[in-house]
């Protein structure tokens, strides 16, 4: 009996390692390769593209880290991050919190792997699309960015790109100017630039 319930606490000590040090990335590739090398393609691209959509959840979800905590006397919300595929409008991984006081509300959003990055980047380049009235390009911790606010309506945004490869937008609605620049201020750029 004693031996009987040995076997099993064994068993069970076996199941939780194996459960702990288990990678789903790894397991799915594994699988792969096995289906590759008993010539089962299609199951094996299954493999390897499951693989791939998570290594870019884990990306998305290493881009959330970013996102700063909510300044004194506002709130936030979780961070939400999202990985979409090549497939799906070019493909792209993001992260986003909103932060809130009372009726005012700011949100970040960095997106990277994206299509959409060449194109802005040709707005840090040209100074034409900068010149209106209330888009401005200036330097925030030493990173470009191109300010766009409404004093009217009291919204308004800040794009950077950091490293060329990480969209930062901050976007403003019911706030001043100042909040959105001070929420800038809160993301560590120079880690982010680590980024891989």
């Amino acid at each position: 009996m004693k031996n009987f319930v040995f076997a099993i606490l064994f068993s069970l000590v076996l199941s939780l390692c194996s459960f702990v040090f288990s990678d789903d990335v790894i397991d799915s590739i594994n699988e792969g390769i096995e289906q590759y090398k008993n010539k089962q393609y299609k199951s094996a691209i299954e493999s390897f593209e499951y693989a791939s959509g998570l290594l870019r959840q884990k990306r998305s979800e290493m881009l959330a880290t970013f996102l700063p905590e909510a300044m004194i006397g506002w709130q936030s919300g979780e961070a939400e991050s999202s990985a979409i595929t090549r497939a799906m409008f070019g493909g792209g991984i993001s992260a986003k919190r909103k932060y809130t006081k009372g009726t005012s509300s700011v949100e970040i959003n960095c997106m990277t792997d994206s299509p959409i990055l060449q194109s802005m980047m040709i707005l840090f380049t040209n100074p034409l699309f900068t010149q209106g009235e209330d888009t401005k390009m200036v330097r925030i911790n030493g990173q470009k960015a191109i300010v766009e606010y409404d004093k009217t309506l009291q919204s308004g945004k800040i794009t950077i790109i950091v490293a060329s490869k990480i969209i930062v937008t901050v976007k403003g609605t019911k706030v001043l100017k100042e909040d959105i620049i001070s929420y800038v201020e809160k993301i560590d750029f120079k880690a982010m630039t680590l980024f891989q």
